[in-house]
């Protein structure tokens, strides 16, 4: 017996259930024959003996059950579609994510809760994308979750989430957008903006401005604001430094664009410069032959040029933008009336000297719409390289196929281009070319010879060594009518 603490001590209830069963049991039987002790007592003790096993066997099965079982309720899903340097978290505390690391750009996850969680309730997470863009994301929970796997699916041309599930298909579009785009808006030049000296320091900020997590950086940015002059040396020293890190260079210029009315060296005006030139996207070049990134070009374009903030559509466009979506001051001196030319006669043009600065027209080819008639060579959607969604498309002249030159009609959600006066007839341009195109954000060409009727506003661009560009850089930009001659 000297033994028996020892065991139960060591297996718990299990020691204890071996008790009761193989000692205590005989004992208590073997006391059911003794004629020394009252049969009322023996029995009593033979039947509390068991009604002890038959409660420790409950527990014990409770108890495994406990530790063996899940208790939380769990609704399983996959994320696919995702490229290798494209990630995906959340700072939900139900929400758990794993990796596919076999197939690169998928995860799996899990929302794991207590309970049900009630319809309707909303998930949060984050996709993060190469260029320091980050799209938050609202997932409405549904009962129906919980009988069988959520698979989301990453649309890259519409960022947004496609949710099948059990037959049904939904789209989610991003609830917020976690980038330099993703900035407070404020009334403009009706109350002073007053800049109070942040209790952080600026080592602490600076440090979180390359932090791994988009929702800290964007803080990050706006802490550096609200540190108004007190920040601005330092701002100035980043932007002027080749080797400062990428996100470095895009906090501080986003940072310089909030605080607003703040003059800069011009050491560091030819820094940003730059870096937009670094940046910039050029058509038809891919990201393996230019190191395109929209997000930092446009931050540095918005400071070099004071562009506003749009008053509708999404911003757009980089270099001459006012031009291109006939917003500029000179927009309504534009004859409208088609002058019917060719695309050689086009291409022999002189070219200005110089096209600055970036909001005015160069009289008098810029003033004067043009018809021309063009054999289609090659067309795409320019969403993944530059992000002004233009279509891009380079026509030939009928009678002289080694005359191109590049026409354009721009997304009509664009910013600028939503507000022009112009803004029908592009859609209508752009509709038609859709309809019989569908271009994508590869070059594409037609399947047979297609000659196109194209009406467009004459423009000159800079060079970019686009493919089937006017040696004069000449381009209708933009297109207000597009005619397929069958």
């Amino acid at each position: 017996m000297e033994n028996w603490p020892k065991l139960l001590f060591t297996y718990g209830p299990f020691g204890l259930l071996f008790l009761f069963v193989f000692v205590i049991e005989q004992k208590s039987r073997a006391a059911l024959t003794n004629t020394g002790i009252p049969r009322r007592i023996s029995v009593t003790v033979y039947l509390l003996n068991w009604f002890a096993i038959f409660v420790l066997c409950v527990a014990i099965v409770y108890f495994w059950a406990q530790l063996n079982f899940p208790h939380e309720t769990t609704i399983f899903g996959t994320l696919e579609n995702l490229k290798a340097n494209e990630s995906f978290y959340s700072d939900a505390d139900d929400l758990w994510l794993q990796r596919n690391y076999r197939s690169p750009g998928s995860y799996q996850w899990r929302l794991i809760a207590s309970a049900k969680i009630p319809d309707g309730t909303k998930e949060s997470f984050t996709i993060q994308l190469p260029n320091d863009r980050a799209f938050k994301y609202d997932l409405p929970v549904r009962s129906s979750f919980y009988a069988s796997r959520v698979r989301l699916r990453y649309d890259r041309n519409t960022e947004k989430l496609l949710v099948d599930h059990a037959g049904t298909h939904e789209e989610l579009a991003p609830s917020e957008e976690l980038s330099s785009s993703n900035t407070e808006s404020r009334p403009a030049d009706l109350v002073p903006v007053v800049y109070a000296q942040s209790s952080v320091s600026l080592d602490e900020i600076f440090d979180r401005l390359e932090s791994d997590d988009p929702i800290v950086r964007r803080d990050a940015r706006r802490d550096l604001a609200a540190q108004g002059s007190n920040g601005l040396p330092r701002i100035e020293r980043v932007l002027q430094d080749e080797r400062a890190s990428y996100r470095l260079q895009l906090g501080a210029l986003v940072a310089l664009n909030l605080i607003q009315g703040v003059t800069v060296s011009e050491k560091t005006k030819a820094g940003i410069n730059a870096l937009y030139q670094k940046y910039k996207c050029d058509p038809g070049q891919t990201d393996q032959e230019a190191r395109c990134d929209p997000v930092i070009a446009s931050e540095a374009q918005r400071f070099l040029h004071n562009l506003p903030a749009p008053t509708c559509g999404v911003r757009c466009g980089v270099e001459r933008w006012a031009v291109k979506s006939l917003t500029d001051r000179d927009a309504s001196k534009i004859d409208l009336t088609p002058q019917e030319t060719t695309i050689s006669q086009l291409i022999t043009l002189d070219r200005p000297g110089g096209l600055l600065p970036m909001d005015s027209r160069v009289a008098p080819v810029e003033l004067h719409t043009y018809r021309v008639k063009g054999i289609l060579i090659r067309y795409m959607v320019e969403a993944h390289h530059n992000g002004d969604h233009d279509f891009h498309i380079v026509i030939a002249d009928p009678n002289n196929h080694g005359a191109t030159m590049i026409v354009e009609i721009p997304d009509p959600q664009c910013s600028n281009v939503c507000e022009s006066a112009q803004v029908g007839r592009i859609n209508d341009a752009r509709e038609t070319f859709d309809a019989n195109f569908a271009p994508t954000p590869l070059f594409q060409q037609p399947g047979k010879l297609v000659q196109l009727t194209v009406t467009g506003v004459g423009f000159f661009d800079f060079f970019h060594n686009q493919m089937g560009m006017a040696p004069n850089g000449i381009e209708l930009h933009p297109v207000l009518g597009v005619e397929v001659d069958h």
